[in-house]
């Protein structure tokens, strides 16, 4: 009876093994992020042992409950397993490429002249020992086990790309370059030497500026070129030699005459729609780009781009004219009138010759703007200062960027005060062909004061008041459709 029963036990016990083991076919499914991959029973060395399982479970006893049990055909114990420790050690090595991902190192790019930061990724891997032993705890009750990963890092932080990007990054792509050699002279946008910028690991742990030194080399070469005589037809080549001249004025005498810091830093914003007159607010801000100074020069507008005309490169833009929006060859240049304006006012400069829009216009400040027209309107002030000034413009991101380099000479604080006498504007219906639409702005009187402060000081020096008068901006409904203005 004994060696019947034991028998019986152990054909029940290797069949329902055989059922577990099906069942365990697809042992141990485990995921990490997603990323399943399964382990086979066989091939990862799990077994189930079946002599040792169903010991104790058969044999004389005279325990009631145990003698319950067999008569009734319940029997109860723990399935003991066994794990070929190098099987399974070798599976999930195999296995590991599965679960596995890189991570992904941050990147600092300038496309079209802009800085771009692609922020770092971590990544992870398949954590052998950690995975074996939850493997080991699954089988046989379970037929999924989680996969133990450690985090992989990128070798450059998020916070040091981030800090590339902010600091060496945007210098680098701040404002155009102005190349001069000899009478020579040619502006670099950002977006013509970006591609010749990169962003490289250093041994720092960050990023560092790197710089395409051939590529740069072409572009200087293309934009700056060295007069030559043609060879004559007997010739088969044609050696130049060039010495260096000194130019009219140098690095040396920009330092002498205190050309070193950032003293003011202007911007403007502009409606980016009007194609042509962001055409003429390029064309004028590079005219005026690396116009110096010197102590007790003065600055005239209309003296840098003289008349504008279509020879040189101006088209039709927006201008007033008598209170009225219309077109004119060159409009739009105010802006960049504004943005010299503000520049020369923050310097310190002595403000010769201004006049403000007969109208206010919302995007320039209050008081603090400046028109120019051909002849003349003109934008002029003087340098009384020690050091010289060297200006910067250029036009970037929907706006006209404007900078003086030099000496800081003077703290200057802006006061506005409230408006005064508003007035406020008509409705005009205007059934010509030329009707140019207008949305309605008060007009009104406002006073903005200059105060004057020697850096690092609180106590006043001196103070101007400039007193604007806007005249009311109608709103003018065009009631011709094929209105052209």
């Amino acid at each position: 009876m004994a060696h019947h029963e034991h028998r019986f036990i152990v054909s029940r016990f290797i069949f329902a093994a055989l059922v577990l083991g099906g069942g365990y076919l697809g042992l141990c499914l485990w995921s990490a992020d997603h990323l399943p991959a399964t382990v086979f029973v066989a091939q990862a060395g799990f077994s189930v042992d079946a002599e040792r399982s169903i010991a104790g479970l058969t044999g004389f006893t005279l325990d009631p409950r145990t003698v319950w049990g067999r008569l009734t055909g319940s029997l109860n114990g723990p399935m003991v397993t066994r794990t070929d420790d190098d099987a399974l050690t070798a599976r999930l090595t195999a296995a590991a490429p599965k679960v596995d991902v890189a991570a992904t190192e941050g990147a600092v790019t300038f496309p079209e002249g802009r800085v771009a930061i692609d922020l770092p990724k971590s990544g992870y891997a398949l954590d052998v020992p950690g995975t074996k032993l939850a493997l080991r705890r699954a089988f046989p009750d379970q037929t999924m086990a989680t996969a133990v990963v450690t985090e992989v890092t990128p070798v450059i932080s998020e916070a040091a790309v981030q800090r590339a990007g902010a600091e060496a990054a945007s210098r680098a792509v701040s404002g155009p370059v102005l190349l001069v050699s000899g009478t020579t002279r040619a502006q670099l946008a950002p977006s013509d030497f970006a591609p010749a910028l990169s962003m490289v690991p250093d041994q720092a742990g960050g990023l560092s500026l790197a710089f395409d030194e051939p590529r740069l080399a072409g572009l200087v070469a293309s934009k700056i070129t060295v007069d030559s005589k043609p060879p004559t037809p007997a010739a088969r080549t044609v050696t130049i030699n060039t010495v260096p001249s000194r130019a009219d004025f140098t690095t040396e005498d920009a330092t002498k005459a205190g050309v070193k810091d950032l003293v003011v830093d202007f911007t403007s914003p502009f409606p980016p729609e009007d194609t042509t007159r962001t055409h003429n607010l390029v064309v004028s801000s590079r005219t005026i780009n690396g116009t110096y100074v010197p102590p007790g020069g003065t600055f005239s507008l209309n003296g840098i781009l003289g008349e504008r005309t279509t020879a040189k490169g101006y088209a039709d833009g927006t201008v007033i004219i008598n209170g009225r929006l219309t077109r004119g060859t060159g409009g739009g240049i105010s802006q960049v009138s504004t943005t010299i304006y503000n520049l020369a006012y923050f310097a310190g400069a002595d403000i010769l010759d201004f006049t403000p829009h007969a109208f206010f216009i919302p995007r320039y400040p209050e008081g603090r703007e400046a028109t120019v027209y051909w002849p003349s309107v003109d934008n002029r002030w003087k340098n009384n200062t020690p050091h010289g000034m060297l200006l910067q413009t250029w036009i970037a991101d929907g706006k006209v960027h404007g900078r003086v380099w030099s000496t800081k000479t003077w703290d200057i604080k802006s006061v506005k005060g409230e408006r005064r006498n508003v007035k406020p504007p008509r409705t005009i219906r205007d059934n010509s062909a030329t009707c140019y639409p207008q949305q309605p702005q008060p007009g009104f009187d406002v006073t903005v004061t200059r105060q004057f402060y020697r850096p690092g000081s609180s106590t006043l020096v001196k103070s101007e008041p400039y007193t604007t008068h806007y005249i009311p901006e109608d709103r003018i409904i065009c009631t011709d459709p094929n209105a052209r203005p």
